[in-house]
């Protein structure tokens, strides 16, 4: 299940459950292998999105019109599921990089000194996914998707302002 909500609205409306939309219900194992699925479930959203954050959406709220842009500040769910729509491996035990935060990699998981662990970034990330992408054989590419802890690019790239 997909939700949205405002966050612009009065603490006492923001926090009520008439303030959550459902956006869409998807049974996980029809879209978990099909990413188009996925992208084509997300895309009016994503795409309304964006046009928010580019223009003002004028609504008229207690007779008076208020302009609005909109911005998606969080993704939340459980680890699994987040890991899914970020497009990295879903399981630690199926990646070298098993985090979706940070570089920490398997072999350092259980002795590791905070400081020293890169956090990964925007720009690292399209790096990593231009190298999966371009790879044509599958087996190197399984190999390169082991090794970065990332399976596919994820649709929330497409929203702009959002890593």
């Amino acid at each position: 299940m997909f939700y949205w909500a405002l966050l612009n609205l009065a603490p006492s409306q923001k926090y009520s459950l008439a303030a959550i939309q459902l956006l869409a219900v998807c049974k996980y194992s029809v879209f978990k292998n099909n990413l188009e699925l996925t992208k084509e479930i997300l895309g009016d959203f994503i795409d309304d999105l964006n046009l928010l954050q580019e223009k003002k959406m004028v609504l008229s709220i207690n007779k008076k019109n208020v302009s609005l842009k909109g911005y998606l500040v969080s993704c939340l769910g459980d680890t699994p599921a987040q890991n899914w729509l970020g497009g990295y491996k879903e399981t630690v035990s199926l990646a070298k990089k098993f985090c979706r935060m940070c570089e920490i990699t398997q072999e350092s998981r259980n002795n590791f000194i905070s400081e020293n662990i890169r956090l990964r970034t925007l720009e690292n990330h399209l790096k990593l996914l231009e190298i999966l992408e371009k790879e044509k054989n599958e087996k190197k590419k399984e190999e390169l998707s082991t090794e970065f802890g990332i399976n596919f690019r994820s649709p929330l790239l497409g929203i702009d302002n959002f890593d």
